[in-house]
Protein backbone atom coordinates (compact mmCIF):
# COMPACT_ATOMS: atom_id res chain seq x y z
CA UNK A 1 0.00 0.00 0.00
CA UNK A 2 1.40 3.64 -0.94
CA UNK A 3 2.27 5.57 1.84
CA UNK A 4 0.25 9.03 2.27
CA UNK A 5 2.33 11.86 1.49
CA UNK A 6 3.52 14.35 -0.79
CA UNK A 7 7.01 12.63 -2.96
CA UNK A 8 9.25 14.32 -5.10
CA UNK A 9 11.45 13.28 -7.97
CA UNK A 10 14.19 15.25 -9.34
CA UNK A 11 15.37 12.46 -11.93
CA UNK A 12 12.58 11.87 -13.97
CA UNK A 13 10.47 9.28 -11.35
CA UNK A 14 14.31 7.45 -10.97
CA UNK A 15 13.79 7.89 -7.18
CA UNK A 16 11.18 9.31 -4.88
CA UNK A 17 11.56 12.01 -1.83
CA UNK A 18 8.95 12.39 0.50
CA UNK A 19 8.76 15.89 0.99
CA UNK A 20 5.41 16.71 2.96
CA UNK A 21 2.50 14.69 5.38
CA UNK A 22 -0.10 15.86 3.74
CA UNK A 23 -2.91 13.56 2.74
CA UNK A 24 -3.73 15.08 -0.80
CA UNK A 25 -7.44 14.36 -2.00
CA UNK A 26 -7.11 16.65 -5.26
CA UNK A 27 -6.27 15.07 -8.45
CA UNK A 28 -3.83 17.17 -9.50
CA UNK A 29 -1.78 20.16 -8.27
CA UNK A 30 -2.92 23.67 -9.62
CA UNK A 31 -0.04 26.25 -10.29
CA UNK A 32 -0.16 30.36 -9.73
CA UNK A 33 2.78 32.13 -10.58
CA UNK A 34 5.49 30.26 -8.90
CA UNK A 35 3.45 28.27 -6.40
CA UNK A 36 1.52 25.10 -6.83
CA UNK A 37 -1.15 24.55 -4.84
CA UNK A 38 -3.00 21.36 -3.72
CA UNK A 39 -6.29 20.34 -2.20
CA UNK A 40 -5.50 17.80 0.78
CA UNK A 41 -7.38 16.72 4.44
CA UNK A 42 -5.53 19.09 5.95
CA UNK A 43 -6.84 21.88 4.07
CA UNK A 44 -5.10 23.71 1.25
CA UNK A 45 -0.82 23.06 1.08
CA UNK A 46 1.15 25.19 -0.76
CA UNK A 47 4.45 25.46 -1.97
CA UNK A 48 6.43 28.07 -2.46
CA UNK A 49 9.89 26.39 -3.84
CA UNK A 50 9.08 24.04 -6.83
CA UNK A 51 7.55 21.41 -4.51
CA UNK A 52 10.84 20.74 -2.13
CA UNK A 53 8.69 22.09 0.73
CA UNK A 54 4.64 22.29 1.80
CA UNK A 55 2.88 23.91 4.42
CA UNK A 56 -0.97 24.73 5.27
CA UNK A 57 -2.36 28.06 3.50
CA UNK A 58 -3.30 29.89 5.65
CA UNK A 59 -6.19 28.60 8.18
CA UNK A 60 -7.70 24.66 7.73
CA UNK A 61 -10.86 24.08 5.62
CA UNK A 62 -10.79 20.33 6.39
CA UNK A 63 -11.33 17.57 3.49
CA UNK A 64 -10.59 19.73 0.36
CA UNK A 65 -12.11 17.52 -2.12
CA UNK A 66 -11.64 20.77 -5.56
CA UNK A 67 -9.59 23.31 -5.79
CA UNK A 68 -8.34 25.72 -5.08
CA UNK A 69 -9.96 27.81 -7.11
CA UNK A 70 -8.80 31.30 -8.14
CA UNK A 71 -10.66 34.29 -8.98
CA UNK A 72 -9.13 37.87 -9.17
CA UNK A 73 -5.54 37.52 -7.41
CA UNK A 74 -3.38 35.03 -5.53
CA UNK A 75 -5.47 35.56 -2.19
CA UNK A 76 -9.28 34.91 -3.26
CA UNK A 77 -10.04 31.27 -4.19
CA UNK A 78 -12.62 28.97 -3.48
CA UNK A 79 -12.43 25.13 -2.99
CA UNK A 80 -14.99 21.90 -2.19
CA UNK A 81 -15.55 20.06 0.75
CA UNK A 82 -17.46 16.84 1.46
CA UNK A 83 -18.02 18.44 4.72
CA UNK A 84 -18.39 22.19 4.58
CA UNK A 85 -19.23 22.82 0.98
CA UNK A 86 -18.15 25.61 -1.21
CA UNK A 87 -15.46 27.85 1.28
CA UNK A 88 -14.60 31.33 -0.39
CA UNK A 89 -10.98 32.97 1.18
CA UNK A 90 -10.30 36.94 -0.18
CA UNK A 91 -7.34 37.30 1.83
CA UNK A 92 -5.24 34.25 0.90
CA UNK A 93 -6.39 31.73 3.04
CA UNK A 94 -6.09 33.51 6.77
CA UNK A 95 -10.09 33.12 7.04
CA UNK A 96 -12.61 30.92 5.16
CA UNK A 97 -16.46 31.70 5.02
CA UNK A 98 -18.99 29.04 3.52
CA UNK A 99 -21.15 30.13 0.82
CA UNK A 100 -22.77 27.05 -0.06
CA UNK A 101 -23.54 23.50 0.72
CA UNK A 102 -21.66 20.76 -1.28
CA UNK A 103 -24.84 19.65 -2.90
CA UNK A 104 -27.45 21.89 -4.74
CA UNK A 105 -31.03 20.79 -3.77
CA UNK A 106 -33.21 19.18 -7.14
CA UNK A 107 -36.12 20.41 -5.95
CA UNK A 108 -35.03 24.41 -6.69
CA UNK A 109 -32.87 23.57 -9.58
CA UNK A 110 -34.10 25.00 -12.60
CA UNK A 111 -35.13 23.13 -15.42
CA UNK A 112 -35.34 19.84 -13.23
CA UNK A 113 -37.78 17.41 -14.48
CA UNK A 114 -40.28 16.24 -12.14
CA UNK A 115 -39.22 12.83 -12.04
CA UNK A 116 -35.42 13.88 -11.02
CA UNK A 117 -35.87 16.19 -7.93
CA UNK A 118 -35.15 13.92 -5.63
CA UNK A 119 -31.80 14.29 -3.58
CA UNK A 120 -28.90 12.56 -4.90
CA UNK A 121 -27.58 12.00 -1.16
CA UNK A 122 -27.90 8.34 -1.35
CA UNK A 123 -27.44 7.71 -5.31
CA UNK A 124 -23.61 6.49 -4.48
CA UNK A 125 -20.31 9.04 -5.71
CA UNK A 126 -20.03 7.79 -8.56
CA UNK A 127 -23.03 9.20 -9.96
CA UNK A 128 -22.04 12.36 -7.98
CA UNK A 129 -18.76 12.50 -9.00
CA UNK A 130 -20.24 11.81 -12.61
CA UNK A 131 -22.42 14.28 -13.06
CA UNK A 132 -21.38 16.97 -10.94
CA UNK A 133 -20.48 20.55 -12.44
CA UNK A 134 -19.87 24.17 -11.22
CA UNK A 135 -19.16 27.85 -11.90
CA UNK A 136 -17.69 30.63 -9.51
CA UNK A 137 -17.18 34.62 -10.73
CA UNK A 138 -15.49 35.74 -8.27
CA UNK A 139 -15.64 39.37 -9.66
CA UNK A 140 -19.86 39.32 -9.04
CA UNK A 141 -19.69 36.91 -6.13
CA UNK A 142 -22.24 34.25 -8.01
CA UNK A 143 -22.11 30.29 -7.80
CA UNK A 144 -24.41 27.70 -9.94
CA UNK A 145 -24.09 24.09 -9.48
CA UNK A 146 -25.37 21.05 -11.78
CA UNK A 147 -26.19 17.60 -9.92
CA UNK A 148 -27.71 17.16 -13.38
CA UNK A 149 -24.79 16.84 -15.72
CA UNK A 150 -24.63 20.71 -16.70
CA UNK A 151 -28.31 20.09 -18.18
CA UNK A 152 -30.11 21.79 -14.89
CA UNK A 153 -28.32 24.47 -12.69
CA UNK A 154 -28.79 26.09 -9.47
CA UNK A 155 -27.82 29.41 -7.75
CA UNK A 156 -26.14 28.34 -5.11
CA UNK A 157 -24.62 32.31 -4.25
CA UNK A 158 -25.37 35.41 -5.51
CA UNK A 159 -28.33 37.57 -6.94
CA UNK A 160 -31.29 35.49 -7.51
CA UNK A 161 -32.06 35.79 -11.60
CA UNK A 162 -35.22 37.77 -12.48
CA UNK A 163 -38.28 35.62 -13.36
CA UNK A 164 -38.91 35.27 -17.40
Amino acid sequence: MPQPGIFRSTDFGQTWAKVGDHTLHGTCPVHYGPNIYWAAKEGVVVSRDSGKTWSVCGSPVANIVHGPYFGKSEQEMMVVSFKDGYSITRNGGQSWTQVAPFFADAPDAWGAPKNERTSPSTSGRHWRGALWYFGWDSERNILYESLFGGDVWKLQLGPTPAAK
